[in-house]
């Protein structure tokens, strides 16, 4: 009879979790368009609105808005001018309704925000 003697081997694997990254806060200029008559833009069908939220990047903060956007039936036509909020305080002047709506986000732990729609038809 002959004992076999059993080896334990050990791999070490290094894994990255896509999620390290902290939410911060994102700013974007949405055009948005109703889904409905005499929703939310009232009698006008299309609009632009800065739109501020947090996320871990811009894939995830287009993805956010364009969630809110359903629930206020409006569907997201484009979303340009993407940035972290910080970034773009250093770089351009903003208005102080826009801080505001930043400060909301932090103190009250809200996920997405929307200033003024602008509509058109």
């Amino acid at each position: 009879m002959h004992r076999m003697k059993m080896e334990t081997r050990s791999q070490i694997v290094y894994t990255m979790n896509i999620n390290e990254n902290p939410e911060e806060i994102w700013i974007g200029l949405a055009k948005v368009q109703s889904t409905k008559e005499m929703g939310v833009l009232e009698n006008a069908k299309n609009a632009y609105v800065n739109v501020l939220g947090l996320a871990r990047n811009k894939i995830e903060f287009r993805k956010k808005v364009k969630d809110e956007l359903l629930k206020l039936e409006l569907t997201l036509n484009r979303l340009e001018e993407i940035q972290i909020f910080k970034d773009r305080i250093k770089e351009y002047s903003v208005d102080k309704s826009i801080h505001n709506l930043a400060k909301k986000i932090n103190n009250k732990n809200k996920k997405i925000l929307f200033s003024t729609f602008h509509t058109f038809p």
